[in-house]
């Protein structure tokens, strides 16, 4: 099974992304009021070129100091739970340019507002996020909201990968399509995590 792997850049982290920049298919470059500068989007995109990484914008909310996490109430953004604001979204990149391809959070109204406009999208899972029963993303400001055990990890994309499926935080298995597999690259775990799973993607199990 083909799968991507993508990873949140141009955040600051320079180490990191030159680490993490071979082990991926494609970088969500942040731009917009994300965390990255003109400069830092620059910077990625050469070393994006270099490796051969596909290019992707990664937009966020007015919120630099939280990488753009926290929800803000603002027009037409609230998007992936909302389908009229998703379909403006996607029909905005529909428009820029019909051939490019859309990662929206599986299970979520971006995948939806895309199909009906007819562009492409990718289901996106996360690798290091734990889920919910209802297959949202457990909310950062739980504690348990990020895996950082590079087993769990593992587990986590072996399952989503061969079965199709995810272990949420009160033990419901619940099905999950992915087409590409999302890393965080901030905080000192995200290259060991970046070579964990391409080490599970590599091995003689797929």
């Amino acid at each position: 099974m083909q799968i991507d792997v993508n990873c949140d850049m141009g955040e600051g982290f320079d180490e990191n992304e030159a680490l993490i920049m071979p082990l991926i298919d494609s970088a969500n470059i942040s731009c917009g009021y994300h965390a990255g500068t003109e400069e830092s989007i620059k910077n990625t995109i050469a070393l994006a070129i270099k490796y051969d990484v596909k290019i992707g914008a990664h937009p966020s909310y007015l919120d630099k100091e939280n990488f753009g996490r926290n929800n803000h109430i603002l027009t037409k953004h609230q998007t992936a739970q909302n389908f009229e604001l998703a379909l403006a979204a996607t029909q905005a990149v529909f428009d820029f340019n019909p051939k490019l391809v859309f990662y929206g959070l599986a299970g979520s109204q971006h995948l939806i507002a895309a199909q009906k406009i007819g562009l492409q999208a990718a289901s996106e899972v996360f690798s290091d996020r734990s889920y919910q029963s209802d297959s949202s993303l457990t909310p950062r400001s739980q504690s348990n909201a990020l895996l950082k055990d590079l087993n769990q990890i593992a587990i986590q994309v072996s399952g989503i990968i061969k079965n199709q499926e995810i272990r949420a935080t009160d033990g419901v298995m619940i099905k999950i399509k992915a087409d590409t597999i999302c890393i965080h690259g901030d905080g000192p775990e995200a290259v060991g995590i970046a070579r964990k799973i391409r080490e599970v993607l590599n091995s003689d199990i797929f």
